[in-house]
């Protein structure tokens, strides 16, 4: 009896969810293996075939695929090209290996050279991992606590809860994969089961194509808070109650690939009793919800215009049709158009650095789709092609818009009379 044994299999194994919607395809490849034996080079055909479909980048786990064969002779390549050796390989590789066609074998000085067609069992991604993916980094915050109202929320819980905030809007932009990064744990125990015996090992090929992210997003809380203040009226005995709050983000976008800061900025946002539903402005929970929602959507919007930003994709009639919708537009604002020209290079570094960006005209939302929204071009709109080449034509920085109060023979009210001030 003789062991041919299929080591030397590192497949690639990222801490990253795996995805339920993905599947197992079988991929046909050609390597060729050497080897002291006519078995020995077999199997390193077949290891590579495998390392290469299923990846060797990182080194994290290695899988030995183990076959027990009866061999007549040590050399006997009819033999190992039999169906009888090969539903062997597919029983014990429990399906990474489906098959193999041995393409061409020759005698080499001191050893044996085999080509050979192995059919491999590959993960097939779900059309998410295409997206940009992005890791957050467990924030910090600067002062040990924070104070809504009168309660004091620990720098620890309201870090986490920023993060978790920041981690929805993204995934909401349908632009990013998220990747988790804090259940290690749990996940360390699904990749094991993976890799064991209690499961085929075509779920390990699964793994040889988990997600490594592109981006870390590395944020810092560095205020929150919210307060209020009494007023007694003179000419009653009413007390009206006001209030406002406002809160400070950090935070930088780092390329994993090259550690380079690719964007770094700050966001301040702040709050104002009238902001919130009457409902909520006792409540200390839904204030400092309401503060790190709109700090999370600041952010997330300010990251979507650097590596996604909002561009004209074709017309429709007298509208054009814009590449985002949800809550990235508002009915109703106006914003820049610009068209984009050629690449910019750093005159030291030769490193790419953006494009040439000239003002075209400006455009008016009408309509918000899920996944588009209309516009109507009010200015530029003549010289716009159609169709419209890709990724050309971007919005850049929107146009306040002025509101203009109408005339009115009633007299004006003052609304901090009002108890809800």
């Amino acid at each position: 009896m003789r062991i041919l044994s299929l080591t030397g299999l590192l497949l690639c194994i990222a801490l990253a969810p795996l995805h339920a919607g993905a599947a197992a395809e079988q991929v046909d490849i050609t390597t060729t293996g050497e080897g002291p034996s006519y078995a020995a080079a077999l199997n390193n055909a077949l290891v590579d075939a495998i390392g290469q479909v299923n990846g060797k980048m990182m080194t994290s786990t290695k899988v030995s695929l183990t076959v027990s064969v009866s061999e007549v002779r040590n050399d006997d390549a009819d033999y190992y090209a039999s169906e009888g050796y090969q539903s062997q390989v597919r029983e014990q590789t429990q399906g990474a290996i489906a098959g193999y066609r041995i393409l061409d074998a020759s005698e080499t000085h001191g050893g044996w050279r085999v080509e050979v067609q192995t059919t491999v069992a590959r993960f097939q991604a779900s059309p998410s991992a295409s997206r940009k993916r992005i890791v957050i980094a467990r924030g910090e915050a600067a002062p040990d606590a924070f104070t809504i109202l009168e309660t004091r929320i620990s720098g620890l819980e309201a870090s986490q809860r920023m993060q978790q905030a920041v981690a929805d809007a993204l995934t909401g932009t349908r632009k990013f994969a998220v990747l988790d990064r804090n259940n290690d744990r749990v996940l360390a125990k699904e990749l094991d089961l993976a890799l064991s015996g209690a499961s085929p090992v075509s779920e390990a090929a699964r793994l040889g194509n988990t997600l490594v992210t592109d981006f870390i997003l590395v944020g810092r809380l560095e205020s929150l808070g919210f307060a209020t203040r009494s007023r007694k009226m003179r000419t009653s005995d009413r007390t009206l109650v006001s209030g406002s709050g406002a809160i400070r983000y950090a935070y930088q976008l780092i390329e994993v690939a090259t550690s380079q800061v690719f964007f770094s900025d700050t966001v301040s946002v702040s709050i104002r009793h009238q902001d919130l539903p009457p409902a909520s402005r006792d409540s200390a929970e839904a204030i400092s919800t309401a503060l790190l929602n709109r700090a999370a959507s600041a952010v997330v919007g300010k990251l979507t215009q650097q590596i996604y930003p909002i561009v004209l994709i074709a017309r429709s009639g007298d509208q054009v049709i814009l590449s985002e919708g949800g809550k990235s537009l508002a009915v109703g604002s106006r914003w820049r158009v610009y068209e984009r020209g050629e690449k910019l290079f750093d005159p030291y570094t030769k490193e790419f650095s953006g494009y040439a960006e000239r003002p075209f005209g400006t455009l008016q939302v009408t309509r918000i789709a899920p996944k588009q929204s209309y516009a109507v071009m009010l200015s530029g709109g003549d010289r716009l092609p159609d169709p419209i080449p890709a990724r050309t034509y971007v919005l850049r920085g929107e146009i306040p818009v002025q509101k203009s109060t109408p005339k009115s023979n009633t007299p004006a009210v003052d609304d901090r009379d009002d108890d809800n001030w």
